[in-house]
């Protein structure tokens, strides 16, 4: 084989290369959280949804969800494009969000997130003890004169 012809074909061999490599590294590093989903008494939680999401400036981005199991186990996997903070919040059957995970800055690969949950989850618009970030509670009822 002459240089040239040498040269041409490690060069289109390395682009072939870089071109896969890149492709792989775009999809993202596969990862995983994982964890039980726990009753106040210590009994599974058993068919809830789990929502996983990574928190950012911008928001919250949905990573994937699972079901727990009749052990109250779950698993998302996903993809990671770089460092993530990981939030897992978790729904009743209805959909109703009852409870939302503190955010685990810098989640590993396999993070692990158990959550237990001690009670429904308040209603503010519903329940007037319930003060909304950034309100003035009422203290007092007003009265038509």
């Amino acid at each position: 084989m002459k240089p040239v012809k040498q040269i041409k074909w490690c060069a289109l061999f390395a682009f072939a290369v870089l071109l896969l490599t890149s492709n792989l590294y775009a999809a993202g590093t596969p990862s995983s959280v994982s964890g039980t989903v726990t009753n106040a008494d210590g009994t599974p939680a058993a068919g809830l949804a789990v929502k996983a999401f990574h928190k950012n400036m911008r928001g919250m981005t949905l990573l994937g969800q699972a079901r727990t199991d009749a052990r109250g186990l779950y698993r998302i996997r996903y993809a990671a494009d770089g460092d993530v903070t990981l939030v897992a919040r978790v729904f009743d059957t209805a959909g109703r969000q009852i409870h939302e995970s503190r955010p685990v800055m810098h989640a590993s690969s396999d993070q692990l997130v158990d959550v237990v949950l001690t009670g429904p989850v308040q209603d503010p618009v519903k329940d007037p003890a319930v003060k909304i970030p950034g309100s003035n509670p009422i203290l007092h009822p007003l009265k038509n004169n």
